[in-house]
């Protein structure tokens, strides 16, 4: 199953490990999905973010889909916090 993975495009830092990690893990199925800042509300800029997602998955078609976490490497490999934006 592809994995689908949110970034925001002005984190180069964070793009730099993540394809790192990609390619220490072997993960070759994902695509990238453009973050979604929303100044007045994160939240909703994170949720607009993964229903971009949900509603590519649902006119393709697809059985099912997998979104990553935001932060999910970061987290979970680097060590760091979670953030917003």
């Amino acid at each position: 199953m592809k994995l689908n993975i949110i970034h925001l495009r002005h984190r180069i830092d964070r793009l730099e490990i993540l394809t790192k990690e990609l390619q220490e893990q072997q993960i070759s199925d994902y695509q990238m999905w453009d973050g979604i800042i929303d100044a007045e509300l994160p939240s909703r800029g994170i949720s607009k973010a993964h229903k971009q997602i949900i509603m590519f998955a649902k006119n393709e078609k697809l059985p099912e889909v997998l979104p990553s976490p935001q932060g999910f490497f970061a987290v979970m490999c680097v060590g760091e916090e979670p953030c917003g934006v």
